[in-house]
């Protein structure tokens, strides 16, 4: 079983490598329907980090904060450390 981060480290690294950019929102979302549906096949969690309900949708709170550099209220998302515009 993988983590949230190492998950995150995967889905990142395959967006990147595709020239998709990956927002901290981005992330979170793609990380929620990963465990919805792993539940929903297996009956079992993807992750063992508990996701919360926070403003803007469904949050895993230690990659939020590993990741809260890539996310910016204009919803300008981060590609590997240069702006990329979505």
């Amino acid at each position: 079983m993988l983590s949230s981060i190492e998950l995150s480290r995967v889905l990142i690294s395959q967006a990147t490598s595709k020239g998709i950019s990956v927002c901290n929102l981005k992330l979170q979302k793609l990380l929620y329907y990963i465990q919805g549906y792993h539940l929903a096949c297996t009956g079992t969690p993807f992750f063992l980090d508990s996701i919360e309900a926070w403003r803007h949708g469904p949050v895993i709170g230690t990659v939020y904060h590993a990741y809260k550099a890539l996310w910016l209220p204009s919803n300008t998302c981060y590609f590997f450390g240069s702006r990329y515009c979505s």
